[in-house]
């Protein structure tokens, strides 16, 4: 299945990552998430939900339209606490 949707594991690693990093998550459309904490990101086998961090909002996207992750330096996790 991971070769279905190559960033599932990727995106699942990060996070279970302890201590938790910051990551950014970039979507084939251009649309970037930054996954500042640890429970803001759910991923399921096709698709994860991404709860904004200021509010009550949350978005439904499916992981094969993920174009990459990457890290957030450490400061951009810092300063959304």
């Amino acid at each position: 299945m991971s070769d279905q949707t190559p960033m599932r594991d990727e995106i699942r690693q990060r996070l279970l990552r302890r201590p938790f990093a910051p990551f950014l998550v970039k979507m084939m459309d251009g649309a970037r998430f930054a996954i500042i904490r640890e429970f803001q990101m759910a991923a399921g086998a096709t698709t994860a939900v991404i709860a904004d961090p200021t509010g009550d909002r949350s978005r439904t996207i499916k992981l094969n339209d993920v174009a990459s992750v990457s890290d957030l330096p450490a400061e951009a996790g810092q300063a959304a606490r």
